[in-house]
C-alpha cells in the first residue's frame, strides 16, 4: 500500500514532516493524507482556505481588556506609549502598571488574518487622556526637537528689514537721467529767455 500527503488548504504547498493531518482518504492500494502546517487550524473541507483567526478591533479598550480579547490568537501583546514624549512598555501583562491605559493604535489592522500567532504592538495613552491624531506626535509640542516658537523673530531677518527701509525716496535733478529720448527733469526745464524769445 502506498502513502501520499498533500496540502489540505488551497495553497498547494509541499507538506513537511511536522505538518498536522486533517483528513485522510484510503483505498485498497493507497492512503492519501491531507495536512496543514504545524500550528495552523484545519480547513472545513479538503482544499479550502485555512480559517485563521481575525484581528479584532481593540481601539478604545484598556490594555488589560485587549490582552484578554486577543488571547491565544496572537503571540506577544506589547504596549508602547502613543505620544513620543511619554514612555510605556510591557508585554502580556493585564494587571501591571499599564493595565488601564487606553489603546489608540494597533499594529495589525482589524479584520486581518492572524497566521501563526503574530506579535502585536498596541500604542496607548494614560487613562483619561485623549489619543493623538496620529502615532508618534508630542503631547507637549515644545518637546519636539523640530519645534519653532511662533513668537520667535530671527535677528538676521530683523536687521535686513531695517537696512532695506533706509534712504530717501524723493527725486532731484541731480539724479535725473532723461534716457535716449531726452526730456525735462521733474519740475520742468529751465528757459532763460522771456516769452517771445531772446534778442
Amino acid at each position: 500500500m502506498s502513502v501520499a500527503v498533500h496540502d489540505a488548504s488551497n495553497q498547494d504547498e509541499a507538506p513537511g514532516g511536522d505538518w498536522t493531518v486533517c483528513f485522510e482518504k484510503a483505498t485498497l492500494s493507497k492512503v492519501d493524507f491531507a495536512a496543514v502546517p504545524d500550528g495552523a487550524p484545519c480547513p472545513k473541507k479538503d482544499g479550502r482556505r485555512i480559517p485563521w483567526p481575525k484581528m479584532p478591533n481593540v481601539k478604545g479598550a484598556t490594555y488589560a481588556r485587549a490582552v484578554e480579547k486577543l488571547g491565544d490568537a496572537v503571540g506577544d501583546v506589547d504596549i508602547e506609549a502613543a505620544y513620543a514624549d511619554e514612555a510605556a512598555y510591557d508585554t502580556n501583562n493585564d494587571d501591571g502598571d499599564y493595565a488601564n491605559w487606553k489603546v489608540c493604535f494597533q499594529s495589525v489592522k482589524a479584520g486581518a488574518a492572524l497566521p501563526f500567532e503574530p506579535d502585536v504592538t498596541l500604542h496607548a495613552v494614560e487613562k483619561g487622556e485623549a489619543c493623538p491624531s496620529s502615532k508618534g506626535l508630542y503631547k507637549d509640542p515644545t518637546n519636539d526637537p523640530g519645534y519653532v516658537d511662533p513668537d520667535y523673530v530671527d535677528p538676521d531677518d530683523e536687521s535686513s528689514a531695517d537696512g532695506g527701509s533706509s534712504g530717501g525716496s524723493g527725486s532731484s535733478e541731480e539724479d535725473y537721467h532723461p534716457g535716449d529720448k531726452g526730456g525735462c527733469p521733474p519740475g520742468g526745464c529751465y528757459n532763460p529767455c522771456p516769452p517771445g524769445g531772446c534778442r
